[in-house]
């Protein structure tokens, strides 16, 4: 049933006191085996592809009230993705839930040890305001597909988006499986306090940190998604048309308000010229209608983040090249992109992720000299992006700098593919999601054996009273021996440990 955005602008905040009530009804579903059938947890994700699809118009126009963003720009970032995260757990959900049988050693071979994929119980799913479709319904598929009940807070902050996902969600799916709550502060505490069997949060680390220790008091499991300042190595200026295109569209969708996004640029010097002469072009080619009414270019979303990044513009010490605050309306919270030059480590950019259309460049003089800077002052971002033609170079990028995602002479798209686990890694956030990866982040994986009566025979060494002889027999029987010597090269081939074997046997 389609539903018209008008019909949901209104935002109503959930009562704090009704959410332990909601709760203990998602609690109490889950208790009842409802969600373990694999039938009953497709046509649910049956029922919410069709929730967006039927619905694709009044979603597009609810982003565009909130972001004043493009709908294509909406329907390729967000709905797109959700469209085929709900195929894509459909028609796999039955090899994703089959229990598999493990490869093992000969030793326990005969017990078939084996893996089954069990869901965690009532989730919690914490939604940002960046991407408020796909960051709240892509979990969301995930933790319906593994069996779970689920309360899906939504962001206050996109009031359109969430007015009408809260009508649509509680019109298309079961509400004792899933249920939405709305609010601020006082919600997101009540909701956190409560004793859920895993937390799923995407936001800021700040806020990321007090969900976390929320969830430690009742030793809840949590998955932060966070974000952080996500460089973009340019170490040579071949392709450098295609390389300022790539960077300006991973940068400026969305209006900068995109966790993976490149926050700042590591040029090589002496590329300075080039690359902003073709960023200056890209950007005219990209909007070449660039005012507070573009069609195509999304705004803050709130007063305060039109404020803040206003101000990191306006306290900047570094060059403002492309852009700037001269044409920056705070009635329709617009700022338009904005490149700046030449920054250093303390500028006011530098201090923690942009969120905004804003591109700081630092200058280096090596790929060694930019790796240094990341590991010094913005260690672990949630996305690396590299510019280079140099395979030697790239792969010293990768191996020297830990990051959560990245790709190599492109930005951003990793994300688009469910094929590859999306997440964080020390300050950019902990567990990944899409995809299959979503499925099994939402499931525990719970091995067991089934141990054969006719192994008793084999195996009754194990058994007291003990003695010498036992010990002998089961050092034999179950412990490995060696391949590798005491010192010097360790052989790393199948055929070269079996040579160090029967070296050894020989030499006994």
């Amino acid at each position: 049933m389609a539903i018209n955005a008008q019909d949901a602008i209104s935002l109503k905040y959930t009562p704090v006191e009704e959410i332990p009530l909601i709760h203990e009804k998602l609690v109490s579903t889950f208790a009842s085996n409802k969600t373990l059938s694999l039938d009953f947890r497709r046509d649910q994700l049956r029922k919410l592809y069709y929730c967006v699809h039927d619905n694709e118009t009044a979603i597009l126009n609810a982003v565009y009230e909130d972001f004043h963003k493009a709908p294509l720009e909406t329907y390729i970032s967000e709905l797109s993705m959700v469209l085929n995260g709900c195929i894509e757990a459909i028609e796999n959900l039955a090899s994703w839930a089959k229990p598999k049988t493990l490869s093992t050693s000969l030793t326990w071979y005969a017990l078939k040890p084996t893996i089954r994929y069990d869901p965690l119980g009532t989730v919690l799913i914490i939604v940002p305001f960046n991407y408020p479709v796909q960051l709240a319904l892509m979990p969301l598929i995930g933790a319906l597909a593994a069996g779970n009940t689920v309360m899906l807070k939504l962001s206050e902050n996109t009031p359109h988006t969430s007015a009408l996902f809260t009508r649509l969600l509680h019109t298309h799916l079961d509400n004792s499986v899933v249920h939405v709550i709305n609010g601020d502060l006082p919600q997101s505490r009540a909701a956190t306090d409560l004793k859920f069997d895993f937390i799923f949060f995407t936001g800021g680390a700040r806020v990321g940190t007090q969900v976390a220790v929320a969830a430690a008091k009742t030793l809840t499991p949590v998955v932060l998604e966070l974000g952080g300042k996500s460089p973009a190595f340019v170490l040579d200026g071949k392709n450098m048309a295609l390389i300022a295109k790539r960077i300006a569209y991973g940068r400026y969708m969305n209006a900068g308000q995109t966790c993976v996004a490149p926050d700042y640029l590591l040029l090589k010097r002496g590329l300075e010229k080039e690359f902003l002469t073709e960023m200056k072009q890209q950007l005219d080619k990209l909007y070449p209608d660039m005012s507070k009414d573009c069609s195509d270019y999304a705004h803050m979303i709130s007063d305060a983040a039109f404020n803040r990044v206003k101000s990191l513009i306006d306290n900047t010490k570094g060059e403002i090249v492309i852009g700037g605050t001269e044409t920056a309306d705070s009635e329709t919270r617009f700022i338009e992109p904005t490149v700046i030059l030449d920054v250093e480590p303390d500028d006011s950019l530098m201090k923690d992720e942009i969120f905004g259309p804003v591109l700081p460049i630092v200058l280096i003089d090596s790929a060694e000299e930019g790796i240094e800077y990341v590991r010094k002052y913005h260690d672990h971002p949630l996305a690396l992006y590299i510019f280079s033609q140099d395979s030697k170079t790239i792969e010293k990028i990768h191996e020297q700098v830990s990051s959560g995602s990245g790709m190599v002479n492109g930005s951003i798209v990793q994300l688009a593919d469910p094929s590859i686990p999306f997440g964080g890694v020390g300050k950019s956030g902990m567990g990944a999601y899409h995809g299959h990866h979503s499925f099994e982040t939402f499931s525990h994986k719970h091995p067991y054996m089934i141990e054969p009566f006719w192994t008793e025979l084999a195996t009754a060494i194990r058994y007291p009273p003990y003695s010498a002889k036992q010990k002998k027999y089961y050092e034999r029987a179950m412990i490995k021996s060696a391949s590798f010597p005491r010192e010097g090269a360790i052989p790393t081939t199948f055929l070269g440990r079996m040579i160090f074997r029967i070296g050894s046997l020989f030499a006994r």
